[in-house]
């Protein structure tokens, strides 16, 4: 997740509009099965 966000910030950094947005949807799609793996242990 760190690497994305980085990416991410890079990204936005050079303009790179089309990295940005890949790198930010992978961050939703990870963050989002994080939560709902930890929501099934409990």
């Amino acid at each position: 997740m760190l690497d994305l966000r980085t990416a991410r910030d890079l990204f936005a950094q050079q303009g790179d509009e089309l990295g940005f947005q890949t790198a930010d949807s992978l961050i939703q799609h990870f963050a989002g099965s994080l939560e709902s793996e930890a929501n099934q242990n409990f």
